[in-house]
């Protein structure tokens, strides 16, 4: 009876709680409202006075208001027979499923406000890393890339995946910064790599709308890049289907800056959003990432071998390269090299782990292996983040 005068509640709350009752509490109260504005009507025929036409005029008005309030009460408690307790809120729901839900939203917001809360100082505290999942050329097996990962390492909750807060970084506005952030630690990891004594690497960075929207985009990159520009060449930018779709003027623009700038840009996730054939061939991809989805089902399934070889003929007739995202086993890794693709990553070839981890690991791997192989702990499922001691749950 929320928003109903208590006192409405104590006069006929009980009876409400009685089967039938409110039907007919209902009924009772429209007839006897019926019936004293018929009696008012002949009295006020008779007596003919203005006073008593005034007072006939307010009781009417109190009757009006009062099953006005018994229909609403009626109506909100669901009704005859079943007050709004008894109301479920689901089929399987019990009398209890509301409030739990109720409690549930509430534990969830208040969740959703402290990592927004610190999220906001992740970045001052140092609490944001960078993992790296490798990236080979499919025939060679060979290191050609990384993909840069975002991870959270919060005080409380440990090692948070973005997928917990990627969103609410995106509502608040800290994508943006966070961005930055990102790119101008890949340029450091690749500096390192370069002081380890290793081959160039590619890093590609997912880029989002938001940042992608900024004016002064171009010159965070340049920020990002400091004096070594030479890095520019090893960088690349992932972008989503959807961004693609929003202001292609202004988005064709800044990527052909970018390109200019000696950068790539890969489509990622591709297949799983709606870009049209005819803006994407007006874009200066470099690559095209086909979606984890497309590849699971490998190789049992003829669907997924049809949409892949067309995609990677799409790819090629753009003139750009085709990797295969969420690789894991020996068999997609064979089909994808038969059908032409380019490149894979996934976990057959490498989980993602913290950049001291994999330069490290590579480095150590050169000795008594050929430069730029995948090396063998990297294939093992205790490779990887799974020989880092408190690091859980990680995924691409």
């Amino acid at each position: 009876m929320d928003g109903y005068p208590s006192f409405l509640h104590r006069m006929f709350g009980p009876l409400y709680e009685r089967r039938g009752t409110p039907r007919m509490l209902l009924a009772c109260a429209v007839l006897a409202g019926a019936a004293i504005a018929l009696s008012d009507m002949l009295l006020l025929a008779v007596a003919g006075s203005e006073w008593l036409g005034y007072f006939l005029a307010l009781r009417g008005a109190l009757v009006a208001a009062l099953t006005g309030a018994l229909l609403a009460l009626f109506l909100q408690r669901g009704g005859p027979g079943r007050s709004h307790a008894q109301v479920p809120s689901h089929p399987m729901a019990g009398p209890g499923h509301s409030n739990r839900l109720s409690r549930e939203a509430a534990g969830h917001l208040a969740h959703r406000m402290t990592l927004e809360k610190g999220l906001k100082r992740a970045l001052e505290r140092d609490e944001l890393l960078l993992f790296f999942q490798p990236r080979v050329a499919l025939g060679s097996d060979g290191i050609i890339g990384c993909e840069a990962l975002l991870r959270w390492q919060h005080p409380s909750h440990g090692l948070v995946q973005p997928a917990a807060f990627i969103g609410i970084a995106e509502n608040s506005g800290l994508i943006v910064e966070i961005g930055r952030w990102v790119l101008a630690r890949s340029v450091a990891f690749l500096r390192e790599c370069t002081q380890a004594g290793l081959p160039p690497l590619n890093v590609s960075v997912n880029v989002s709308n938001a940042q992608l929207g900024k004016q002064d985009f171009l010159r965070h990159i340049d920020q990002a890049l400091g004096p070594d520009r030479c890095y520019a060449r090893h960088l690349e930018l992932e972008l989503t289907e959807s961004l693609t779709m929003n202001d292609q003027e202004f988005t064709l623009r800044i990527l052909q800056q970018v390109k200019q700038a000696g950068m790539r840009v890969s489509l990622d996730d591709f297949g799983t959003g709606y870009s049209s054939l005819s803006r994407l061939q007006r874009l200066p991809i470099d690559c095209l990432k086909i979606d984890r989805s497309f590849i699971v089902d490998l190789p049992e399934s003829r669907n997924s071998q049809e949409l892949i070889k067309t995609v990677i003929a799409l790819g090629h007739n753009l003139g750009a390269a085709v990797l295969a995202e969420g690789v894991e086993t020996h068999s997609q890794a064979r089909m994808l090299t038969d059908y032409g693709c380019d490149e894979a990553q996934g976990y057959y070839y490498g989980r993602p782990v913290p950049g001291s981890q994999m330069i490290a690991q590579l480095r150590d791997a050169q000795h008594g292996q050929e430069p730029g192989s995948v090396p063998a702990f990297l294939r093992t499922p205790l490779g990887g983040l799974a020989a880092v001691k408190g690091v859980m749950h990680v995924s691409a």
